[in-house]
């Protein structure tokens, strides 16, 4: 009985001390910050459908988008946001096309300012909201290169902006680029050179005006933007600000047709092709899909507070023994992280041999990929939405041009590899696609193989990966079939990793003898950790067959000789506005 009395005040004292301690440790200045997870974004390559309003004539512009949402999935009903980056590409091929236009009219090459460029992002699936802009804050010039042809892309960067939405119940978000670029009638010029009448683009249903209006019946042809066309567009400053084409765009892609001789590209032409979509994510009530390379901190407390006075200890009174009582053991449930779909590109750079010299290039492969995380053991992983961008440099298009002047026709084989997955390495149906080589610069094309499957066979997680490809390619003169074998490189990047499905470990409730100093004590089962996809930001693209090249510039050459001719003849052009 004494022993007990005297252990009560320490034990009191004792207990005392350390709240205070975890208090002070709690908002001390010295402790360290957290991070916070970030909700998973998206990266998107996404082709316009444009048209000029100079000559007009439509091509594809590419629009590169970083999106991130305030939560991933999104909740049924909820109110999110999404930020966009918003960054326009002016491709190497697309330069060298209005360089060669402005040395074929006489002109020497130049600075290119862009004047104005706006980004209009409106919600097309899953979400109501009004529409963003993402806006070139200032003139974005393009340096006068060096030499011809220029081989480097020019990012021309619009910012940021962010969007304010209300989710579906049901389904996924997704976004558009809203705009207008059908062409109007344009009448027939006499010449010289005559220039033929131009009919306009039949109006799908729900479109009342054109990008823009035509100002005068003859070339060249100025022309003033519509509220259609004020969505997004592009403005740029040619010829010392004589010429200021606006390249008007929307979302979708145009119809291609057959190359146009002497040009070396397919053209694009209406109907348009609907937009499918970027920045998707899911509406859902699952748990958060989070970035694992993007995180916010959150800084420690700086301030202490005043500290309080401790109230006397009291006496306890004596404690008494409880007999010791075991409670029978329960089981908690298994607890799982529900499936979610992830998407991530990766890039390969590849060292490649043919059969024909056993030269070796490089090619690169940019693949884009989905498929579902975490899963089960035993269970089956599909591989879909593939998409598989492949550059070829311009040393070895500048081999093959003078071998096949009506273009690449070839048929890809590509593999994948797994780990942790049976089969470790699978060969996807073969994928053929006929490719018009560029005037000069990278070909670039995009083939979509059919969807693989895997089967988790380990006990850690499955990591998709290139794994290797042949491409074999038909030259009509002499006849022959070259064939191009590209290997992965050492420690391929994964394209995916899929997560397998993690389990809490049944624990048990006991309850434990009883004694002065400690009541019964009680074990939960610890949340079950949320599976997050590793790798890049994913990243979607389009689903044309072929990344056609951006030419604008080869495409005034017409148009501005006739503008220069009749400058030369005296008579005033008004500046495009």
């Amino acid at each position: 009985m004494l022993r007990s009395f005297d252990r009560q005040p320490r034990l009191v004292a004792s207990t005392i001390v350390t709240a205070l301690l975890l208090a002070v440790s709690a908002i001390s200045p010295f402790s360290s910050p957290s991070a916070l997870a970030v909700p998973l974004g998206s990266t998107n390559a996404v082709l316009l459908a444009c048209n000029n309003t100079f000559a007009p004539v439509k091509f594809p512009l590419e629009y590169d988008v970083v999106a991130r949402p305030s939560a991933n999935p999104i909740a049924p009903g909820a109110s999110f946001t999404v930020t966009f980056d918003v960054t326009v590409k002016a491709a190497a091929a697309f330069l060298n096309g209005v360089y060669t236009a402005l040395v074929g009219a006489g002109q020497p090459l130049a600075d290119i300012p862009i004047t104005e460029d706006v980004a209009t992002i409106v919600p097309l699936t899953g979400a109501t909201g009004p529409a963003v802009s993402a806006k070139l804050a200032s003139t974005f010039t393009i340096p006068k290169p060096a030499v011809v042809p220029v081989t480097a892309d020019v990012n021309i960067p619009l910012g940021q902006v962010t969007g304010t939405y209300t989710a579906a119940a049901t389904g996924q978000v997704s976004f558009a680029f809203s705009g207008d670029s059908y062409m109007p009638a344009i009448p027939a010029a006499a010449g010289p050179p005559p220039v033929p009448a131009k009919p306009a683009d039949p109006l799908p249903a729900g479109t009342t005006a054109f990008g823009w209006n035509i100002a005068t019946p003859k070339p060249p042809q100025p022309a003033s933007l519509t509220a259609a066309g004020l969505q997004t567009y592009t403005k740029v400053s040619l010829v010392n600000g004589l010429v200021t084409p606006f390249l008007v765009c929307m979302g979708g892609t145009w119809t291609l047709g057959p190359p146009v001789a002497p040009a070396t590209t397919p053209s694009s032409d209406f109907p348009l092709i609907p937009p499918v979509g970027f920045a998707s994510f899911a509406i859902g009530t699952g748990p958060q899909i989070t970035d694992p390379n993007a995180t916010t901190t959150v800084p420690a407390a700086t301030t202490v507070p005043t500290a309080t006075t401790v109230p006397t200890a009291t006496t306890l009174p004596t404690a008494t023994t409880t007999p010791s009582t075991s409670g029978p053991s329960t089981s908690a449930p298994v607890v799982t992280v529900p499936s979610a779909p992830i998407t991530n590109t990766a890039t390969y750079t590849v060292d490649c041999t043919n059969n024909a010299t056993v030269d070796h290039s490089t090619l690169t492969y940019q693949i884009t990929a989905t498929a579902q995380s975490p899963v089960v053991k035993g269970t089956t992983i599909k591989i879909t939405n593939q998409e598989w961008k492949v550059t070829v440099p311009a040393a070895l298009v500048a081999t093959l041009r003078p071998l096949l002047p009506n273009g690449l026709d070839a048929t890809s084989y590509v593999s994948l590899s797994a780990t942790n997955a049976a089969p470790d390495k699978l060969d996807l149906d073969p994928v053929q696609a006929t490719t018009p080589l560029p005037a000069s610069g990278d070909l670039i094309t995009i083939i979509h193989p059919a969807d693989v499957t895997f089967v988790a066979a380990g006990t850690g997680d499955v990591v998709i990966a290139y794994a290797g490809s042949i491409t074999t390619v038909d030259i009509p003169n002499p006849p022959i079939q070259a064939k191009l074998t590209c290997v992965p490189p050492a420690n391929a990047t994964p394209l995916l990793t899929v997560k397998l499905q993690g389990t809490v470990l049944p624990t048990t409730t006991t309850v434990a003898s009883a004694s002065a100093s400690a009541g019964p004590t009680t074990t939960r089962p610890l949340p079950a950790p949320v599976a997050a996809s590793s790798g890049q930001i994913p990243r979607t693209g389009t689903n044309g067959s072929t990344l056609l090249v951006e030419i604008f510039g080869s495409l005034l050459i017409i148009q501005l000789g006739i503008m220069l001719w009749s400058a030369g003849q005296g008579r005033r052009r008004r500046r495009v506005a």
